[in-house]
This record gives structure tokens, C-alpha cells and sequence, in this order.
């Protein structure tokens, strides 16, 4: 079984295709609508990746980074973003974000992230199982 993914981004639409496009991929999905939720969810769940909108309401993309990278929680970021505002180059900021898709995005693209990215943290997290 491949690794869970947290999608964490408060357009229900683009979420239930994602989870849909993913659970055919392979992979356990669990969701949150915001970043709160996303937080708590990262807590209770071991993710492989974390797809991230950085714009919702409560605490936001940027917030939660913080938040994660205060707590040490190591899951990898690929950011999801409709602004031409953000750069993969600022997100690195951030030492969880690994890769950035602007919105619309298609799912052949987000498939390739992802598995460019999930081998290298699975392999490098001590609580990954194998």
C-alpha cells in the first residue's frame, strides 16, 4: 500500500477529485478543509505528503508551515496554488515544501510529484514502516 496523503485545501470540488484521482493511484487519502484541520489530521495520522492550499481560512498555507516546523513534524509539502503570487523558489522557505503545481494542474502532474518526493521521505523517516 502506498502512503497516505493529507489534502488539505478548502475546495470541496478540487478535493473529492483529488481523493478520487488518488485512492485509483493507490494511495489512502484523508482530507481537511482547512488549516486547522490539517493540523490536527497531521498529528493523528503518519501522511506520506501533505497537498497544501495556501490560501484558506483560519490558518492558512504559510501558518501551518510554521506550525510545522515548530512541532518538528517532518511530512513533506508540495504546495497547491492558483496565485502567481508564490514561487517554489519562497516556498522553500519553508523546510517541509518540496515542490509547488499551480492550479489547474493535471493529476499526471501532481502523480509524478509525488512520487518523486514520497520515496525520499519515506526512506529518510525513522517511523516509516519497512
Amino acid at each position: 500500500m502506498k502512503p497516505t496523503i493529507l489534502i488539505a485545501d478548502d475546495d470541496a470540488q478540487l478535493v473529492d477529485l483529488l481523493q478520487r484521482a488518488l485512492v485509483r493511484a493507490g494511495y489512502a487519502v484523508v482530507a481537511a478543509a482547512n488549516g486547522t484541520e490539517a493540523y490536527q489530521r497531521l498529528q493523528e495520522t503518519p501522511c506520506g505528503c501533505m497537498l497544501l492550499d495556501i490560501t484558506m481560512p483560519g490558518i492558512n498555507g504559510p501558518a501551518l508551515l510554521l506550525l510545522m516546523q515548530a512541532d518538528g513534524i517532518r511530512t513533506p509539502v508540495i504546495i497547491l496554488t492558483g496565485s502567481a503570487d508564490f514561487s517554489l523558489q519562497e516556498m522553500k522557505q519553508f523546510t517541509n515544501v518540496v515542490d509547488l503545481l499551480r492550479k489547474p494542474f493535471h493529476i499526471s502532474d501532481l502523480l509524478a510529484a509525488l512520487q518523486r518526493h514520497i520515496p525520499q521521505a519515506t526512506a529518510s523517516d525513522p517511523s516509516a514502516p519497512g
